[in-house]
């Protein structure tokens, strides 16, 4: 147990200095290279089309949406019929063989 609380402070610490080095040494240079640039609205397209230019935001509601997954009842029936022996696949004595 000691070496995860040690374990949990080092991961801690370390990401305080990450963000440290980011903020106070990576981010000035790259400003003072490439000039006062706004990154909160810069990303890359992975997938998908995205017009040039768009903002964050309007690019995140153009995304396409994932396909609605079945209900929480549908799961539930389908379980259900899995128990019984209805479903494919399913043991034909019940659960338990």
């Amino acid at each position: 147990m000691i070496e995860l609380a040690v374990a949990v402070i080092i991961a801690g610490a370390f990401a305080t200095i990450v963000a440290s080095m980011t903020a106070d040494l990576i981010m000035p240079l790259v400003g003072a290279v490439f000039g006062d640039v706004d990154f909160s609205n810069k990303y890359i397209v992975l997938s998908g089309e995205v017009d040039a230019g768009m903002s964050l935001e309007a690019a995140r509601e153009a995304a396409p949406k994932a396909p609605a997954g079945p209900t929480e009842i549908e799961l539930l029936q389908e379980i259900r019929d899995a128990l019984k022996g209805g479903a494919p696949g399913a043991p034909k004595n019940g659960p338990m063989g």
